[in-house]
């Protein structure tokens, strides 16, 4: 997942190659896993992958998959980042 984020983070071309593939599929399905360095991983390659998005429509189909829930409930879990306000 490391590689999947640096690459998501280098360009917009890389980004939307990234946003379009299965790969984010199971990015997202690993933000429920049970292992924090997993969920961590999983949410900084998404992360990585919405900031560089410029096409609107990529990033509504992200949205669409709730990854704003997913992300949050990671926090939640997480017990370092202190509480959400």
């Amino acid at each position: 997942m490391w590689l999947v984020s640096n690459i998501a983070a280098n360009s917009e071309e890389d980004a939307n190659a990234v946003a379009d593939s299965q790969v984010v599929l199971n990015l997202i399905l690993s933000c429920r896993d049970n292992t924090i360095e997993v969920r961590k991983e999983a949410v900084w390659a998404i992360s990585n992958i919405c900031h560089s998005l410029k096409d609107k429509n990529r990033l509504e189909r992200l949205l669409e998959f709730d990854i704003m829930a997913m992300l949050l409930d990671m926090l939640q879990r997480d017990h370092d980042s202190g509480p959400i306000c």
